[in-house]
Order: structure tokens, then sequence, then C-alpha cells
């Protein structure tokens, strides 16, 4: 990775995801905000970089803000602002993978919640599978469910727990509207106490 691009911009082509799926409808709220920000839309992607881990080959894997990265390239930029937080250039590939599993850097569960290979992971943001339950948790966060904690993890938490209760057994607007009205409720109910940013 070039020196200018540690904690500048890196091009979005190059980013490989370190998990299997996105919320797609989130991801369309977050290309849609993007674009709301017209003239300041730079001094806003600088607002949330994307997060970074060095691999070999000099491989960029975005630890965080996967959502922001792809909604970015479906909003036709090229580029990005990043961080890189972890620099793994040095070790094996074995190791590389081993030390990102055990740091939790990587979540790779199909859309169904089953855990999979590494070797399931996409190579391109493109290439992330929908997720239905990651929008239904992002955006019952964003109407005030529970609170944001920080941790990348905590969207697949809340996601797990809300497939675990609540049908979306079609894609239409009218099931999904329903079905966050449910999350809402269940993220406020006693069953979710001992999740990350319960609110009660």
């Amino acid at each position: 990775m070039a020196a200018e691009e540690r904690n500048g911009w890196v091009e979005l082509a190059r980013l490989r995801p370190t998990q299997i799926t996105v919320g797609l409808r989130y991801v369309r709220a977050k290309v849609l905000i993007t674009l709301r920000n017209g003239s300041r839309r730079e001094e806003f992607m600088r607002e949330h970089p994307v997060k970074l881990a060095l691999g070999p080959a000099d491989i960029c894997y975005v630890l965080d803000h996967h959502h922001w990265a792809l909604a970015w390239e479906l909003a036709g930029e090229s580029s990005a602002p990043a961080t890189v937080v972890a620099d793994y250039r040095h070790l094996s590939a074995e190791k590389f993978w081993s030390v990102m599993s055990d740091r939790r850097y990587i979540h790779p569960f199909s859309e169904t919640g089953e855990r999979r290979p590494v070797s399931d992971l996409p190579l391109k943001l493109r290439e992330m599978r929908d997720d239905p339950y990651q929008s239904l948790a992002a955006l019952a966060r964003r109407a005030g469910a529970y609170r944001k904690t920080g941790e990348a993890v905590s969207t697949f938490v809340w996601a797990d727990f809300f497939r675990e209760r609540i049908a979306l057994d079609d894609g239409s607007d009218e099931a999904f509207v329903l079905a966050l009205a449910s999350a809402v409720r269940w993220a406020r109910s006693r069953r979710a106490r001992k999740l990350p940013g319960f609110i009660g």
C-alpha cells in the first residue's frame, strides 16, 4: 500500500471484504445519504473512513464500514477515505488468517447465519450477498431501538437475534416495514437485555 494511501484514500476496487454479507437495504439507504450531501460529499465521506488491515501480498482487507464502502461504490465513487489499523503484511497467509480470526476481524457467516470457511469470503465489495436481517438490525438501531456500541460485530449479534424471532418471508417493502416495527419491540424487550447497546 502506498504511503500516501495509509491514512488517505484508497481505491474501492482494491478492497477485500472480511464478511460474506451486508444488508442491501441499508446500503441503499447509505447511497441516498451520500448523494444528499451534495457538494460536501468528500467532507462527509472523511467522517466515515473505512478501517483496513493490510495483509500478505499488500491486500487491503476491510475491518469496518463495509456498508459505507459498498454504498460509495454504488454511488459512483472510485476511492474512499481509509485508515489502516493493522499491518500484517509480514505474516504468512496461514498466520494472517489465524490472527484475523483470533482478533474477531472476520465474520464468515452466510445470509442464513451459517458459518462458512474463510475461502467463501468474497473478493470484491459487490460480491457480498444480501442478509436482510443486517438491514433490519441497522435500521432498528437508527430508529432508536438500541445504542450504537462501536463494535462492528454488534450488528451481527442483533441480526441473529431478530433472525430467530421475526419472519421476513418476502422481499417486499411492506414485509420489511412490518418486520422493522417488530424488531423495535423485540429490541426493547427483556429477551434482548444481554445484547450490546440494549436500552430497554
